[in-house]
């Protein structure tokens, strides 16, 4: 049938047809390839970018926040991260905070501050990208940015165009100064949506909510579990408490956003800097360094590029460790801030005072709230210490406890509003206290001499009370080729031993070997088909172990 239709065809004819018949099928196939790709994009789990692993790199806002940002610090710091060897370690992505932003042009347009970027964002992301490295902004759903500069509301499109425009790969996107009556994910679905409407892939860090972290999945690529974090021991670790307080949820491509890291920028030790790194790498939350690499100490490095703990952090089964144990070692009852108002009833919370020896002993324990200058830490331990100090005075018309030193130096007991866990600190007495520093002293009944310890202003009316986290924690959690991670952390103010006890995280087999290596001290331990190792360790105050088990099959 072919052969005859075709029969009376001139050959010029048959070599034009078939020429079009070529060109239809090319633009056939293109239209086509467009609509699928068209329908992928278009399904709400849709990732504008590779979201495999989570995101490392550097932030300018823990270190120089507003005022010290400004076009030389961010190209010094880049060629610190290659200089340094960040870079090399992982460290990819340099993120602008706020402030880098003025006002809008009568477009809409967002403009840099010309008096911090005076080459313009355009320049300096090239900048970046000369270099191999990858280049972030800051914005807000609201109005405003927490900065006071000018927020995305109601101009989602055009920002999203102008980062695409100017090459941006990442896009933090706070949640200050929202419009009223609006709903925060619809905000950021909103800006997610513009983000992909450029072709451009970057990556959408968000806030919002903790209570709906898992709706985070449909419009970024990583979120923040709560407050921001500050460069001091029980901060860092109360936001780890809370994000274990939520559900963690396996979401390769989402991530718990712990927050930058604060390594390097002085408010901790070395070795408690070492289980803030720790953590968060093993949580798998962004390695987003807020330290300046100018400053960047020896110990400080060694910490931030040690490939071991990267690794755990970028393994490719992308899930975060549990707590599978935590103990309470007797050495001192840590105090924490009730979940809940202050109920007038809980023996937890109620203390006496005796004005003659200046102890505030806890009613039910028969213990004295007790400080330590060195660690900032308030704990309860057994009355009349004289290494430590338990001398309270009790100041109840400037709302203030405080003690003295013999160098003379004042130190006020201290409560904060951010930490789950808020164990009491001391610091030194302000001169000009403000409501925030006020501390209340209250009789729960009047025909009692209890009393509850409280900041109004702050704690919502929270209490005072013994109860909090344990001394010693282990996470632990899978890796891939069937290796597990393992953690222990030391909370105490003490230094404690611990046993290791392989059975704990593996189920041992006959014809496996297994090596256990501790990843900051380099030191490996076997063990031979399923024969017991239980290994002791002593673990100083503020620090860790981190293991990685691999099992090897024998030779």
């Amino acid at each position: 049938m072919a052969r005859r239709m075709t029969k009376g065809l001139k050959p010029t004819c048959m070599k034009k047809c078939g020429i079009i018949l070529i060109l239809t099928a090319v633009i056939i196939a293109i239209i086509a390839k467009l609509y699928f790709e068209k329908i992928t994009i278009d399904q709400p789990n849709y990732n504008p970018v590779e979201g495999s692993t989570p995101p490392m790199g550097w932030n300018s806002w823990n270190h120089f926040q507003c005022d010290g940002l400004n076009e030389s610090v961010v190209k010094e710091t880049v060629d610190l991260l290659i200089s340094s060897g960040l870079a090399k370690a992982g460290y990819k992505y340099v993120n602008l905070d706020d402030c880098w932003q003025l006002t809008r042009n009568e477009n809409g347009v967002i403009l840099e501050d010309q008096t911090k970027f005076p080459n313009g964002i355009k320049t300096l992301a090239e900048y970046v990208h000369s270099k191999g490295l990858k280049f972030g902004l800051y914005t807000c759903v609201g109005t405003l940015t927490c900065g006071r500069r000018p927020g995305s509301y109601g101009y989602e499109e055009i920002d999203a165009q102008t980062y695409a425009d100017w090459k941006v790969d990442f896009v933090k996107n706070d949640d200050c100064y929202i419009h009223p009556g609006e709903n925060i994910e619809k905000s950021y679905q909103t800006m997610y949506a513009a983000i992909k409407n450029t072709g451009r892939q970057m990556i959408h860090s968000v806030k919002g909510s903790a209570e709906n972290l898992e709706l985070a999945s449909g419009f970024s690529n990583m979120r923040r579990v709560n407050y921001d974090i500050k460069d001091n021991w029980i901060n860092m670790m109360s936001l780890v408490d809370w994000a274990f307080s939520k559900n963690l949820y396996d979401h390769s491509g989402l991530w718990h956003d712990l927050d930058m890291l604060e390594v390097g920028n002085g408010g901790m030790t070395t070795e408690e800097y070492k289980v803030h790194f720790s953590l968060w790498s093993a949580l798998k939350s962004p390695l987003i360094l807020g330290n300046d690499p100018k400053m960047m100490k020896d110990s400080v490095k060694n910490i931030l590029t040690n490939p071991e703990v990267i690794n755990i952090n970028q393994d490719p089964l992308g899930k975060p460790v549990s707590l599978v144990r935590e103990e309470k070692l007797g050495h001192a009852e840590h105090l924490a801030v009730s979940d809940l108002r202050c109920t007038r009833n809980d023996t937890n919370q109620q203390w006496s005072y005796s004005k003659e020896k200046r102890w505030l002993k806890h009613v039910k324990l028969d213990l004295c709230l007790t400080a330590n200058v060195t660690s900032k830490l308030v704990t309860v331990e057994k009355c009349g210490r004289s290494d430590l100090h338990q001398a309270w005075t009790v100041d109840e018309e400037r709302n203030k406890i405080y003690f003295s030193i013999a160098s003379g130096k004042t130190y006020c007991l201290e409560l904060k509003s951010w930490e789950m866990y808020g164990q009491a600190t001391v610091k030194k007495c302000p001169k000009k206290p403000t409501y925030k520093d006020k501390i209340y002293f209250e009789k729960f009944a009047s025909n009692t001499s209890s009393y509850v310890i409280y900041n109004l202003k702050t704690f919502n009316d929270k209490c005072l009370k013994v109860g909090g986290v344990a001394d010693f924690q282990v996470y632990s959690g899978p890796l891939s080729k069937n290796r597990v991670v393992v953690l222990i952390v030391n909370r105490d103010v003490v230094d404690h031993g611990f046993s290791f006890n392989l059975e704990e995280y593996v189920n041992t087999e006959q014809d496996k070997h297994y090596v256990v290596k501790e990843v900051w001290e380099k030191f490996e331990i076997k063990a031979i088909g399923d024969t017991k190792l239980v290994t002791d360790f002593e673990i100083p105050s503020h620090s860790c172990k981190m293991f990685i088990i691999t099992p090897q099959s024998k030779a």
